[in-house]
C-alpha cells in the first residue's frame, strides 16, 4: 500500500469521526430544543387560582385537605404564581369524586391488618383567557395504614393519598411527555 493512501486514512477517520460526533450532537441538540420544563402548561400562563375543591363524598375536610395541599404543593414548587380567581391566568378545578377504605392486606388468621384510603378526584385546569379547559383529568391515589382503633392511623393513609394526589396533579402540569 502506497504511504499516500496510508496518510490519507490516517487523516479521514478522524474527520470522519468528528463528522458522525457533530451529526449525533446536533441530532441531540434538536431533540432537547423541543423539549421544554414548563410542561403542559402554555407559556402565556403564569399564574394560577386554586379555589376550594368540591367535595361529592362523605368525607368531611377532605376539599380543605386536598385544596391545601395543593396550594402549598405550587408554592413550594414555584410553578406557577397563586393568586385569586379574577387575577389569575388558569384555574385548577377539581371535584372529589370517591373515596374508599378498604381492606389490604390480611394476617394469617385472615383478619384486616392493613387498610387502603383511595380517593379519585375529576381535576381540569381552565385557561381564564378563552375558558376553555387546556386539559381534564381523572386521578387516583392511595395511602396504607395498619389500624388499631385510633383515627390517627386512619389520618397516615389520608396524608399518604393526599400528598400522591398533590404530586400527580403537579406532575401532569409539568410534565410534557
Amino acid at each position: 500500500m502506497p504511504i499516500a493512501n496510508i496518510r490519507c486514512q490516517i487523516i479521514t477517520r478522524p474527520i470522519q469521526s468528528m463528522v458522525i460526533f457533530a451529526f449525533v450532537l446536533s441530532a441531540l441538540m434538536c431533540g432537547c430544543g423541543i423539549y421544554s420544563f414548563s410542561g403542559a402548561v402554555p407559556g402565556d400562563i403564569k399564574s394560577i387560582a386554586i379555589p376550594l375543591l368540591e367535595n361529592q363524598t362523605a368525607e368531611f375536610g377532605i376539599q380543605e385537605t386536598i385544596t391545601d395541599a395543593l396550594v402549598a404543593g405550587f408554592q413550594r414548587e414555584g410553578i406557577l404564581k397563586i393568586v385569586d380567581e379574577a387575577r389569575a391566568d388558569a384555574i385548577l378545578h377539581g371535584i372529589i369524586l370517591r373515596i374508599d377504605d378498604t381492606p389490604y392486606t390480611y394476617s394469617t388468621d385472615e383478619q384486616v391488618s392493613e387498610y387502603q384510603f383511595r380517593i379519585t378526584c375529576e381535576i381540569a385546569l381552565e385557561n381564564t383567557r378563552t375558558s376553555e379547559d387546556l386539559w381534564k383529568q381523572s386521578f387516583t391515589a392511595w395511602g396504607n395504614y395498619t389500624y388499631s382503633g385510633s383515627l390517627a392511623d386512619r389520618q397516615i393513609g389520608i396524608d399518604a393519598a393526599v400528598r400522591k394526589l398533590t404530586e400527580d396533579i403537579l406532575n401532569r402540569i409539568v410534565s410534557n411527555w
